[in-house]
């Protein structure tokens, strides 16, 4: 989807027309001549495809939080320790 409209726009473009925000816009359910547009193709998997954007980042964001929760620990620059007197 993303691919057809900046390939459009890129026809446009090259063809000389000028690119209007009516060009952009969503089409709609309904055809010029009344008729219903066909349903949206769905993504196959989508849970793993969710998983594997949203896990890599996270894991890596856990590491680095660790090693340097670790390297402040370690150099005493942050100590957890609260003391109340």
């Amino acid at each position: 989807m993303v691919l057809n409209i900046s390939g459009r726009l890129l026809l446009q473009w090259k063809s000389g027309q000028s690119i209007t925000h009516t060009s952009l816009r969503n089409k709609g359910i309904y055809t010029q001549t009344g008729g219903m547009r066909p349903a949206p193709q769905r993504l196959k998997y989508p849970i793993p495809r969710v998983l594997c954007t949203v896990l890599p980042p996270l894991l890596i964001g856990m590491y680095v939080a660790h090693n340097v929760a670790y390297y402040l620990d370690e150099y005493d620059l942050f100590s957890g320790v609260d003391d109340d007197d």
